[in-house]
């Protein structure tokens, strides 16, 4: 529609004024073709006059800057600019443009999001492909001959009838944004026209990994059977691609893993395969078993069970069995128990009396505790290949101007022997971390010390340097070694105040595990008169783990 005659040629001159002469503008002309223009509140009328004055001045403007720029309400210039646009004194440009910026929302902190800006110009005559009048809209589905997404999704499940699909592959077959399906696709659900299946839980339905599964309800079936019908058709989407169910998709991992391996597999195995949690491993393979019959669980000692199939041949399960059971006997033995508490009580006095002390962590894929570092090594060292672990690495920084000494430690409960020493000194000098390549071979870094603690060493081993007999604690001062004895932490026991009763050995025995080891020692160094108390109450406390040794060493 145009405007009349009048209007025009007021508009016109308008536009003249303030691009000719913006410092002297003539209020009184603004404010009668902006009467001319429609506008009819002086409010208004004032508020477009700064607005045009601002862009012509400043060329291209948003509406932020526009309300920055003459100081006014973001809504009240927002209204105004809408209508100049209207009135086609101003162009805005045709598509928006969209920016990232990031705005403070008081406790969540910064917060991060895109938004859309569109950006204003004068008009002077030329609307181009930038810039638009009002009267210039974009084709949307209202247009005539134009298809609506809404009916694009519908007719293509009717086209399709008797398949059904994920929402994410409808996406990729019509070319439409996936905003664009569940949207409409819910309209029709409550029309009843399509059938809509997700990832039903406990109180909530949700979508699969590709999205909710998308089938056309038959309208010319009875009620009742175009339901089952289209249940019937999801089933197979979900049979012939188990991975966008997250329970199949284990259960399948469990069930390859059964059919590629002729040995019996643990429950910390499948877990760590099926990369989840111990909760979602039990479902997982509950489910499993429902499925497949012939997975089949054994128990080893009435306490570990490993599954595996039940056309796994006699003798092969029997020696599956007694493998399995030689491994428990090693891993959950007394010896390894006391071995790992003897590690504890050794990392426990270093942290209390080593000031500065900060030891190093490592990640490890399996349930490992993170001190425990794993090293690589150049060359095989005592049948270890490409890598061997120490016990704890830790670093002290005596000063500001100081270098930082590396301590390395390892530790073993039984009886010590030069071979272990000297294993313990190779690895050092054959790993990345610890050992450099010198004139006389490769040697331990500087700044580097080993540090070994053991519950005894041999004192008849005698070893010959240069001809002379000298002790195992001597060699290993030679070494540069250093050596920790249960001695020496019972002596600070003493020094405490602890009853001579209670000992480290006898803490390592007691305790079930490191983290028990740490416990009672702090129980003790807090309250050192009731020291013979809290290891009554460990014995008393861990009773279990001594009977299931027991067992172990009968069996």
């Amino acid at each position: 529609m145009g405007l009349p005659k009048d209007i025009k040629t007021e508009k016109t001159d308008f536009r003249r004024d303030i691009q000719e002469n913006t410092a002297n503008y003539n209020f009184s002309l603004g404010r009668k073709v902006a009467r001319g223009a429609g506008f009819d509140s002086a409010v208004s009328r004032a508020l477009s006059v700064k607005v045009l004055q601002f862009l012509n001045s400043n060329g291209v403007a948003s509406l932020r800057e526009v309300a920055d720029g003459i100081g006014e309400r973001v809504d009240l210039v927002g209204h105004c600019l809408r209508r100049l646009w209207k009135k086609e004194l101003i162009l805005r440009t045709r598509e928006p443009v969209f920016k990232f910026e990031n705005c403070h929302k008081g406790r969540a902190g910064l917060v991060g999001h895109t938004r859309a800006v569109n950006y204003y110009v004068l008009n002077d005559g030329d609307a181009g492909a930038i810039y638009v009048m009002y009267d210039e809209r974009m084709k949307d589905g209202r247009s005539k001959g134009i298809v609506s997404k809404s009916r694009l999704v519908l007719d293509f499940l009717k086209k399709n009838k008797d398949q059904a699909f994920y929402s994410v592959d409808i996406v990729k077959e019509l070319k439409i944004r996936s905003c664009d399906v569940m949207a409409n696709v819910r309209r029709y659900e409550k029309k009843g026209l399509v059938f809509v299946r997700g990832y039903q839980s406990h109180d909530q339905r949700s979508p699969f990994k590709k999205g909710f599964i998308l089938t056309l309800i038959d309208q010319e079936l009875p009620r009742d059977q175009a339901i089952r019908e289209a249940f019937e058709r999801t089933n197979r989407v979900l049979l012939e691609n188990p991975t966008s169910n997250t329970i199949h998709e284990r259960v399948r991992l469990i069930r390859d893993q059964l059919l590629t391996t002729n040995e019996l597999l643990s429950m910390s195995y499948l877990k760590s395969i099926m990369n989840c949690d111990v909760d979602s491993a039990k479902r997982a393979l509950k489910r499993a078993r429902q499925l497949y019959p012939d997975i089949k669980q054994v128990k080893i000692f009435d306490k570990f069970g490993y599954y595996f199939l039940g056309s796994m041949r006699p003798e092969d399960l029997k020696a599956n069995i007694k493998m399995k059971q030689n491994y428990i006997r090693i891993r959950y033995g007394r010896e390894n128990r006391i071995g790992h508490n003897w590690e504890a009580v050794v990392e426990w006095f270093i942290d209390r009396f080593t000031e500065g002390a900060e030891f190093v962590r490592q990640n490890h894929r399996k349930n490992i505790d993170p001190k425990r570092i794993t090293l690589h090594l150049l060359k095989p060292v005592g049948g270890r290949k490409q890598s061997a672990e120490v016990d704890r690495v830790w670093k002290v920084t005596p000063g500001l101007f100081s270098p930082t000494v590396t301590y390395v430690l390892e530790c073993k409960y039984s009886v010590v022997t030069r071979k272990a020493l000297d294993d313990f000194i190779e690895v050092l000098k054959w790993s990345t971390d610890f050992g450099v390549d010198t004139e006389n071979g490769r040697e331990v870094k500087k700044g580097v010390i080993p540090v070994f603690g053991a519950g005894a060493y041999n004192p008849k081993e005698k070893v010959v340097v240069n001809g002379q007999k000298i002790t195992l604690a001597q060699y290993a001062s030679r070494m540069n070694i250093r050596l920790l004895r249960p001695a020496d932490f019972n002596s600070k026991l003493r020094e405490h105040g602890v009853d001579k009763k209670v000992t480290v050995q006898k803490i390592c025995r007691v305790c079930k595990d490191e983290k028990d080891v740490r416990t009672v020692l702090d129980e003790i160094w807090q309250n050192r008169s009731k020291a013979q108390e809290a290891l009554v109450e460990t014995l008393d406390r861990n009773q279990d783990v001594f009977e299931f040794e027991k067992v172990l060493t009968k069996s």
